[in-house]
This record gives structure tokens, sequence and C-alpha cells, in this order.
């Protein structure tokens, strides 16, 4: 398989039961978000439907959720997307460190 990630949120691409390849997903800065819909500058992006939200701070990252993290005011948020809009792709991950 193919193993081009770096450090990072990352996608793991699998055919059938083996692993075909690992990569990372693309990061973009999160203006709003809701829990639908996350917006960068004038792009939307969907959530995923199970996307996985995550509080970092000194200590490490915590499990967190959508509603806790969108108030952009308290946090700078990170989403990490797989592909385009266009092509289905929906955001994954979203980092949030409080401001």
């Amino acid at each position: 398989g193919m193993y081009t990630a770096s450090a990072g949120p990352c996608m793991f691409i699998y055919d059938g039961s083996t692993l075909e390849k690992i990569k990372n997903l693309t990061a973009v800065a999160i203006d709003s978000l809701n829990q639908s819909y996350a917006k960068a500058k004038s792009i939307t992006y969907s959530l995923s439907d199970n996307v996985a939200v995550y509080v970092k701070n000194d200590s490490g990252y915590f499990s967190s959720n959508v509603s806790a993290v969108s108030n952009t005011s308290s946090y700078d948020l990170t989403a990490y997307y797989d592909k385009s809009e266009q092509s289905g792709g929906r955001i994954r991950v979203i980092i949030a460190i409080a401001k």
C-alpha cells in the first residue's frame, strides 16, 4: 500500500480488510461552525455525521463535540476534510484551540 501521511489527522483507505493507503486529511481554518456546516471564507463544508471534535491544550487532545466549540470568539478552529464537497467530501475532524 501507499503510506504518504505525515503528522496530523489521516484517512485510512481499505480494500476489503487490507489497508491500501493512509493519507492526510486537508486542513482548513474555520470562520463559523454549526451542527451541519463549517464555513471557511466563502466556502461551506458539510460535516460528517460522525465528525470527531477535539479540544487541544497544553496537556493534549480531549474529545469534545460541535456545540461545545462552535463559538469562534472562544476557539480557533481547524477542520480536516477528505475530499472536495463536489466529490462528496465531508469534514471528518475538527481541532479547537482556546484563544
